[in-house]
């Protein structure tokens, strides 16, 4: 993130990336967008508690509230994505330089996010699974075994900048 970004944090949840992205962006903006009461409301407690100011509240399904946002450089989707499609083809219609995060959680999340990327032509894909391993008895031993693993994937339209 450049401290003039605009971030878009869809599915915002309780406000991780929202609140992080608007501590790194003190010329920028973040638009936290998310459909469920409870989960804005936590957002704004967030919001507040932190003290992020450029941080922005939009309550609202996904697509449908996304045209009225300013155009975004950066955009982590860590929700909505049964609208992964439409979501990211609005993006790259604002800002064909975006730069997208995606936290896929099921294999076909994963599976769509890259058939995504390779339909847009994105560039600098990466993808990285990510997950807590925690110790469970075997026997005489014990075995790590992974809870909860997240797929982390990332990529970028044309002449990105990453400054």
């Amino acid at each position: 993130l450049c401290p003039h970004h605009v971030l878009w944090d869809i599915g915002a949840g309780s406000g991780s990336v929202s609140v992080e992205g608007g501590l790194s962006l003190p010329a920028g903006r973040v638009y936290s967008v998310e459909q469920d009461p409870a989960s804005l409301e936590l957002l704004a407690k967030n919001k507040e508690r932190f003290g992020v100011t450029n941080m922005h509240l939009v309550a609202g399904q996904v697509p449908e509230v996304l045209p009225a946002l300013p155009a975004p450089d950066r955009v982590f989707l860590g929700g909505a994505l049964d609208h992964l499609d439409a979501c990211l083809d609005l993006v790259f219609a604002r800002n064909p330089a975006a730069r997208v995060v995606v936290a896929a959680d099921t294999l076909d999340a994963l599976t769509r996010a890259l058939e995504g990327f390779q339909r847009l032509g994105l560039t600098d894909v990466d993808v990285a699974q990510i997950a807590v391993t925690k110790t469970r008895g075997l026997g005489k031993t014990s075995r790590m075994t992974a809870q909860d693993p997240v797929w982390v994937v990332s990529g970028e339209g044309e002449n990105c900048e990453l400054e």
